[in-house]
């Protein structure tokens, strides 16, 4: 599933194909993606406006628009941005199209069809009524950060995984930013020190930054990083032994025994 860094990628790509131009219809292909709202009303709401702004919550995308609406955008499983420059879309799995005046258009690719697409009137009213917590990446400070964790009583993964907690940080960069930390995906979040919840802050900004620097390609990320050794069997990245995977919460965990031991 899309998490943060993806959605910031996909907001990025939104600013560069789609911000200022004037959406000349929409063009619903599934309405399966369709949340409290019609094809038609979609289109009749957004035809003529231009998009304006955008803003990421979480996993959540809400796009501005010059009326009265928002635009709000979340990817599922499979979802992500595409751009044509034709008014003849075949090939994909394009769900919902917005064309623009200018002969291009704004692809909504979902594939599984598990994304959502909504029209809201007030993006921070919105946040609360999903029941969102702050945004993992831009709505903490230290403070605050700490206190999710030293008042749960969750697993330290399944703590970072509540989107009621801290939006945008799912199952891969959970793993991805304890690994960095050097904390055993099943330590209880309040029995994190203060030391341990210092450095685990800091590495949730630098892990989510760097996969956003590189656009979330496994590739292009540092060596060190565990993105591309999320299997069992694999070896550590930093310390050559072998990855194990846990259940937690009914997810699977990767991680490093060595690095991350359960006690520490």
């Amino acid at each position: 599933m899309p998490e943060l860094p993806d959605v910031e990628v996909f907001r990025r790509f939104f600013e560069k194909k789609g911000k200022g131009k004037t959406i000349e219809a929409v063009e619903v292909r599934s309405e399966a993606v369709l949340g409290d709202v019609e094809p038609a009303e979609l289109e009749n709401a957004l035809r003529g406006q231009r998009f304006t702004s955008s803003v990421r919550h979480g996993k959540h995308l809400i796009i501005g628009t010059s009326g009265n609406n928002w635009l709000a955008v979340h990817f599922g499983m499979t979802g992500f941005f595409d751009y044509t420059e034709s008014s003849a879309v075949e090939e994909g799995h394009p769900r919902v199209i917005f064309f623009f005046r200018d002969g291009s258009g704004l692809i909504y690719d979902c594939q599984r069809k598990l994304g959502e697409i909504n029209l809201v009137q007030n993006p921070d009213s919105w946040v609360k009524e999903k029941g969102l917590g702050p945004d993992a990446l831009s709505g903490f400070d230290r403070e605050t950060f700490g206190k999710v964790f030293s008042g749960s009583r969750a697993m330290v993964k399944s703590t970072f995984m509540d989107q009621g907690k801290i939006a945008g940080v799912g199952n891969v960069y959970s793993d991805e930013i304890l690994y960095h930390a050097g904390i055993h995906p099943r330590v209880k979040a309040s029995d994190l020190t203060e030391r341990r919840i210092d450095d685990l802050y800091e590495k949730t900004r630098v892990v989510l930054k760097e996969a956003i620097d590189k656009e979330v390609d496994p590739e292009k990320l540092p060596e060190d990083y565990l993105l591309t050794h999320r299997s069992p069997g694999s070896n550590c990245p930093k310390c050559g032994g072998e990855i194990e995977k846990v259940k937690v919460s009914g997810r699977s965990a990767y991680f490093c025994p060595n690095c991350q031991p359960e006690e520490r």
